[in-house]
């Protein structure tokens, strides 16, 4: 069994303050609540909490928001397709994909992902233009591009 060790840090009146409402707030003591803060945010891949800190900087916001706004943004739209056509996107499917060596995480999943909706959009405007049989330039807005590639 490891043996148990003290960690001893300073902490403004306000940050305890914080700390104590929102562990209150999870129904759970404090000590659980900052072992499971440190759990969470130490099991962030590193580029993906760099790639939240450059967001957070740009748009001026904590990084916590930006996370959860960022979750909640996929999360709803995927709601709201699943709400309005009886199936989802494919934001779940793509989260949690797997190879031999297990749950593929970090870069590698990032740049699977990426690629797996490039070639997704690239198709689906290929098939839109061939559709239309004018052979003119696809011409969507914003709104609809992410539309559809929420549908990918």
């Amino acid at each position: 069994m490891e043996k148990d060790t003290n960690l001893h840090i300073r902490i403004s009146s306000t940050q305890k303050k914080k700390i104590e409402a929102a562990a209150k707030a999870q129904y759970v003591k404090v000590p659980q609540y900052v072992l499971e803060a440190i759990d969470f945010y130490g099991g962030f891949d590193v580029h993906f909490l760099e790639q939240m800190h450059s967001t957070a900087e740009k748009v001026k916001l904590p990084m916590s928001t930006v996370i959860q706004q960022l979750l909640q943004a996929y999360v709803s739209a995927d709601c709201a397709i699943m709400e309005v056509f009886g199936t989802g996107g494919k934001t779940y499917s793509r989260a949690f994909q797997y190879d031999e060596d297990g749950l593929i995480e970090g870069n590698k999943h990032s740049d699977l992902v990426f690629a797996q909706v490039k070639t997704a959009a690239k198709d689906l405007v290929d098939k839109l233009q061939e559709s239309s049989g004018v052979g003119v330039p696809l011409r969507i807005s914003k709104e609809e591009a992410v539309y559809l590639a929420a549908r990918l």
